[in-house]
């Protein structure tokens, strides 16, 4: 799985750079690249579920002991708070807030803290913690019903489009919100417990249909002038979109057995990776796109924001994980 996240950090950077609107639809992004962050919810799916069968958990006091979910919230709170505060900090050096902190005000840094920060990507911190409280519920429902849980699942999925628009949802409260992905978590849960022989089955028929649906809806939302009355927001990437990427990562965890140890290493920093680039980005339009990559091909900056996104995401995993998740995780459980 590490594997797979180190490709999907890369994607999520080529995504938000700046070649990604014109260059990124003659490349077909919106096929691969921009299912970076469905992707690893599928894969945040399959791995919490196998932790889960690991454990032999049957019932949802086990997995909702409280140490058990402090441990699985401080994996991400930890990290994402040195970088909040890093670019909160950041931001003033480089004059992109010229509002001091104090002046700010502690309830407005509250709740920029709550909405996971400043950036491309910042939605994500949230999601995170709201999937861990969120999981253990689709992991008993798909290990009970299997793929039937799937598609209720998906079925509750398109209800919540629904109930957006009917109480007016803005996007701003629409992207924070984990509902939008409860489908593509379910079947990345359903391709780890899902039982074989019924898997068996699923290669055949209903993994292709949903596979052509799937590629439909992509050519539809990104590829034509339609305007989606349902899926008003974050078109590209909702349920119906997930269909096709959802049996391609079926059968890629099935199968996939490469291993590529500097990818991997990439994969185990990618969260750490992703809030970096979060805070890069922002930097970067504002300051170095036009000052010090003012000179420099694209193709050239995306290289060396890769290089930069990666190593200090890397060294970032390394301090919290290492040291301070270690520690704090060692105490909580003696």
């Amino acid at each position: 799985m590490d594997f797979l996240k180190g490709i999907f950090i890369i994607f999520v950077i080529a995504l938000h750079f700046p070649f990604a609107n014109d260059l990124g639809h003659r490349l077909l992004f919106p096929f691969w690249v921009e299912f970076a962050v469905p992707g690893f919810l599928f894969i945040s799916g399959y791995v919490y579920a196998l932790s889960y069968e690991k454990k032999a958990f049957s019932k949802l006091e086990d997995m909702y002991a409280p140490k058990d979910l402090l441990i699985k919230c401080l994996r991400f709170i930890i990290p994402f708070t040195i970088v909040f505060i890093a670019e909160q900090i950041l931001f003033r050096v480089f004059g992109i807030y010229t509002v001091g902190i104090v002046e700010y005000g502690l309830r407005a840094l509250f709740f920029d803290y709550l909405r996971g920060g400043i950036g491309m990507g910042s939605y994500y911190f949230p999601l995170m913690i709201q999937f861990i409280f969120i999981f253990p519920l689709i992991y008993a429902y798909v290990k009970r019903k299997g793929i039937k849980a799937v598609i209720n699942i998906f079925i509750i999925n398109i209800a919540y489009e629904v109930l957006k628009l009917a109480f007016g949802m803005s996007e701003s409260e629409y992207r924070l919100l984990i509902c939008r992905y409860l489908f593509i978590i379910a079947f990345g849960c359903y391709a780890c417990v899902g039982k074989k022989e019924e898997q068996g089955r699923l290669y055949r028929g209903f993994i292709e249909g949903i596979f052509a649906l799937g590629v439909f809806f992509v050519l539809l939302f990104s590829y034509t002038s339609y305007e989606p009355k349902l899926f008003t927001f974050w078109s590209t990437t909702s349920a119906p979109t997930t269909l096709y990427i959802a049996p391609i990562m079926f059968i890629i965890v099935k199968m996939l057995k490469v291993k590529f140890a500097p990818l991997e290493l990439v994969g185990k920093a990618s969260f750490d990776v992703f809030l970096v680039q979060m805070v890069y980005f922002v930097l970067y339009e504002n300051c170095f796109r036009y000052g010090y990559f003012a000179n420099i091909n694209e193709l050239l900056s995306f290289v060396i924001t890769v290089a930069i996104c990666v190593v200090l995401g890397i060294l970032l995993w390394l301090l919290e994980s290492k040291l301070i998740f270690k520690t704090i995780k060692r105490r909580i459980l003696s």
